[in-house]
């Protein structure tokens, strides 16, 4: 009998339930025989009833018979001229059953065993990876003739640990130094080639660390910064760097006397979307200025220390000083206690530039919606940085037009702002760029949080 083009059974399909078509799972006959040798019959009995069309859970495979193009030449030519199909063994239903369960069961194994993979502990495969990075930095360090630089940091809290992650990835990381006696254990764990301590008098008796990190509370930067800078030190310090102007000025003026790098944190002036709005607002895109506002709010986290304005505001504050790049003549702040007496939760600010330009920042840790944003009005646009958005980090708009304008995104490098800091940070203590700039530009921040703050304490009064 002349035979037809027909669908033929490849393997063992695992069909959706009640009429929902999963992704269909096919082993190969040869493979399941291999796995279970008791089917080897049954696959054998299966693969000599190729000459049958099955349908099972809506998979179809077609192959060709002898006989088959003039079967599809009819179909296609609309003859509509019978052509009898051969006469197929039929499969035993039980048998089939078998195959199907035993496929399943294989499967089951396997995605079993890719599960097992998944699951291995992400520390494990960071260690993996570890000697191919290192050799890879030590490769780029020669190239550029430059020595590893052995660094100890101060705190190791929750924002250090970002830190110790960073310069342990780029410098030769020597000792972690936390009052938590209780996390050392951990700290020993993840960073075994370190010292660990509760002393800061080891660190700094260590002739042989080159800089220090310190990540600690605000109120104890100046002085752990100071005693660095005096031990002949290199220092790097989180926002801000002391809480007063004058006690920043004997810092910078004691890391010129001591010929050391004095480096303050301020982490979003290396965000790749913040130097892209600068670059905006320098080119006259935006006309002349106007106003810049920020927002940075968020439900948590509740601090006891520090105030919004000193851990909040001093990131806004150093953006609008970067892009305004005036010192403000006016400042005014109103804020409220809410949680902790004498820690403002919510903070509102207001500043005036010899210029005439104007910002205001909006500070709080008790919204429930968590915004990073900074505007920039100028009279011909208006451009807007939005941290928490993932691909449209700056958008221009067209200036005084609410329902018609252009809006466009320009392109920002996704590159994270705190390894571009680190390596900043190492690049100015291996010689390379003005080691006392960033420190001096911190000044004028330091000076309008202080005044801030001033102006906070006699609202409240």
């Amino acid at each position: 009998m002349e035979g037809a083009g027909v669908r033929l059974l490849h393997g063992v399909h695992r069909a959706g339930r009640e009429g929902e078509r999963e992704h269909a799972v096919l082993l190969p006959l040869a493979d399941l025989a291999g796995a279970e040798p008791r089917f080897a019959e049954v696959a054998q009995g299966l693969a000599a009833a190729r000459a049958r069309r099955l349908v099972q859970g809506g998979h179809r495979r077609r192959a060709r018979v002898s006989g088959g193009e003039d079967h599809q030449a009819a179909a296609e030519g609309g003859r509509g001229g019978r052509v009898s199909r051969p006469a197929c063994p039929r499969v035993r239903r039980p048998a089939l059953g078998r195959v199907c369960a035993a496929g399943v069961r294989l499967r089951r194994d396997r995605d079993r065993a890719h599960d097992n993979r998944l699951r291995r502990p992400r520390r494990a495969r960071a260690a993996r990876r570890r000697p191919a990075q290192r050799n890879r930095q030590e490769r780029h360090r020669q190239r550029k003739g430059l020595e590893v630089v052995r660094v100890a940091q101060i705190g190791v809290g929750q924002w250090g640990k970002n830190l110790a992650r960073n310069f342990g990835a780029l410098a030769d990381l020597a000792w972690l130094c936390d009052v938590d006696t209780g996390q050392h254990a951990e700290l020993t764990q993840r960073y075994p080639a370190a010292h660990v301590t509760a002393s800061v008098d080891d660190v700094l008796a260590d002739d042989s660390v080159e800089a220090v990190v310190i990540a600690t509370p605000v109120p104890t930067h100046y002085e752990l910064a100071r005693r660095a800078l005096e031990a002949e030190k290199h220092v790097f310090v989180e926002k801000p760097p002391a809480m007063r102007g004058t006690e920043l000025e004997e810092l910078c003026d004691l890391a010129e006397e001591r010929s050391r790098v004095l480096m303050p944190g301020h982490l979003l002036l290396y965000h790749p979307g913040v130097r892209r709005l600068k670059e905006i607002v320098d080119s006259g895109e935006l006309g002349d200025v106007l106003y810049v506002y920020g927002n940075r709010q968020n439900l948590g986290t509740f601090r006891t220390n520090e105030n919004a304005l000193w851990s909040l505001g001093v990131h806004d504050l150093s953006v609008l000083l970067y892009l305004i790049e005036e010192e403000p003549s006016d400042v005014r702040a109103h804020g409220n206690a809410f949680l902790t007496g004498g820690v403002e939760d919510v903070v509102f600010c207001y500043l005036r530039f010899p210029s005439g330009k104007m910002a205001h920042m909006h500070l709080s840790w008790l919204d429930p919606h968590k915004i990073r944003r900074i505007t920039v009005v100028g009279n011909d646009r208006m451009a807007v940085f939005d941290d928490m958005e993932r691909d449209r980090k700056i958008t221009v708009y067209d200036n005084w037009r609410t329902r018609t304008g252009d809006i466009y995104s320009p392109k920002v490098a996704a590159t994270e702002p705190l390894r571009l800091e680190c390596e900043h940070f190492l690049s100015l203590v291996q010689g390379e760029g003005d080691p006392f700039k960033a420190a001096r530009d911190a000044v004028p921040v330091v000076r309008a949080l202080e005044q801030l703050q001033a102006s906070l304490e006699t609202v409240a009064a």
